[in-house]
């Protein structure tokens, strides 16, 4: 999924990696928290989404990186309650005055996790989680630029090489 937004790779991937906010914007997710920092910008995170029926449950293997033409995220599967695999990336580049989001997700849900999989479902939780991601970057540079501004040194703190500009470029 693509989608552009009024705001710096940086402003992006900063709340995107705020793993332990993620549950104000996300929708269908109860709980994200880290579980280990296994390297700088190389986390075990764990989520929990609010599914019919017990609720999925998952620890991911997520690294922040800086890439030739901005900055990326990729998350791999460690465990979970119905899924198989799990695995996907965002990459954030500069587009103009603002950024570019691609998005992927690749999930086996596994026999129980079929509500997970369906391409449907799939579909719509990656379209709604880039409409979500996007409307908290836009709302914290709009209405709460400090908090912004904490995300992005949180960052940069994070990943080793992110330069991170404090007026939101890139």
């Amino acid at each position: 999924m693509y989608r552009r937004v009024a705001a710096s790779p940086e402003d992006v991937m900063a709340v995107y990696a705020d793993f332990e906010g993620q549950g104000r914007y996300l929708p269908e997710l109860v709980t994200s928290r880290v579980v280990a920092r296994l390297a700088p910008g190389t986390f075990q995170v764990f989520y929990e989404y609010e599914v019919s029926g017990p609720n999925e449950r998952y620890t991911v293997t997520v690294a922040v990186a800086r890439v030739a033409k901005g900055l990326e995220a990729t998350w791999d599967l460690l465990s979970a309650r119905y899924a198989r695999r799990l695995s996907g990336a965002i990459r954030v580049e500069p587009l103009g005055a603002g950024a570019l989001i691609t998005y992927s997700s690749r999930v086996d849900p596994g026999p129980l996790g079929v509500h997970l999989g369906s391409p449907a479902s799939v579909s719509r939780r990656l379209r709604d989680t880039v409409e979500a991601l996007t409307s908290e970057v836009e709302r914290l540079r709009a209405r709460e630029p400090e908090t912004l501004a904490g995300l992005r040194r949180r960052l940069g703190g994070m990943v080793q090489g992110i330069g991170v500009a404090p007026g939101g470029g890139g």
